[in-house]
């Protein structure tokens, strides 16, 4: 999905409720009738929003589906990022990702080798998919970003790149590759590596169950992994969104610190409290 990292809003103890919503991820692609070799299109991922009576609603929205095979379209595939193309055709067009939300996340990464069937790696919150780089390959899912809103005391979202880890958002989820390699999750460098919370694409060449893709990791809004078709000419299930995430942050005295609010898991840290939903 998108990320979205606000300025401050000011809320009071009056009303004193402000709705939070954590969207869902996105349901993946489903598996092809045998032979068919048509798969469904992964759907969109639900927005994840701070609300309240104060200010205008804070909404992160929801990471859209990539493309099935053989389908030239997915009405589902604009988003916070974009889904990632699949292979159309043999003969075909290159097919291109869906976009992104300005200031979100980026477009998920186009089908560029007509022969064979590759699909590009979904949009991510740091930069877009990549297309399949070569025949029968999938494109990598978009880099994440990271995000330390809570604090050290409190690690949230996934491993990512760099010498550290955890606090990574968003992450691509790769793209399918058939019988060659799949595309990786987040950017990671390893065909069935996962950054920011993307699950890879499905491959032959992956360990079992090695045609299905894999979900995207919970609290993280990471996509999941394009399904795969090998050699039976029947497109396996994609994996899944994960579930996105809400960090509220407020200042509260440095000494003695006691929350002013109810809801999620809360820790302190820095003269602030934190509340993850």
């Amino acid at each position: 999905g998108g990320g979205s990292s606000e300025s401050s809003v000011t809320v009071s103890a009056s009303p004193g409720s402000y709705p939070v919503i954590v969207g869902g991820g996105g349901n993946g692609g489903a598996k092809a009738s045998p032979g068919s070799g048509n798969g469904t299109n992964a759907g969109r991922g639900g927005d994840s929003t701070f609300g309240g009576p104060t200010f205008t609603d804070v909404t992160s929205t929801g990471g859209g589906g990539g493309w099935a095979g053989r389908l030239s379209s997915n009405p589902n595939g604009p988003g916070g990022s974009g889904g990632g193309a699949g292979h159309y055709s043999n003969s075909g067009p290159p097919s291109a990702g869906s976009p992104g939300t300005a200031n979100q996340g980026y477009a998920g990464g186009n089908s560029v080798n007509p022969s064979a069937g590759g699909a590009g790696g979904g949009g991510g919150a740091g930069g877009a998919g990549t297309p399949n780089p070569a025949q029968n390959q999938g494109g990598n899912g978009g880099v994440g970003l990271r995000n330390l809103i809570a604090g050290p005391l409190y690690p949230i979202g996934a491993d990512g790149a760099g010498p550290t880890t955890n606090g990574w958002f968003a992450g691509g989820g790769g793209g399918a590759g058939s019988s060659g390699s799949s595309g990786s999750g987040g950017g990671h460098p390893s065909p069935t590596g996962s950054y920011a919370g993307g699950g890879y694409g499905g491959s032959n060449a992956n360990p079992s169950p090695g045609l299905t893709g894999r979900n995207g990791q919970g609290g993280t809004g990471g996509g999941g992994g394009g399904g795969a078709t090998w050699p039976t000419n029947t497109v396996e299930n994609g994996g899944a969104g994960g579930s996105g995430m809400v960090v509220v942050r407020y200042q509260i005295a440095q000494l003695g610190a006691t929350q002013k609010a109810t809801g999620g898991a809360v820790s302190f840290y820095g003269g602030k409290a934190y509340h993850v939903f």
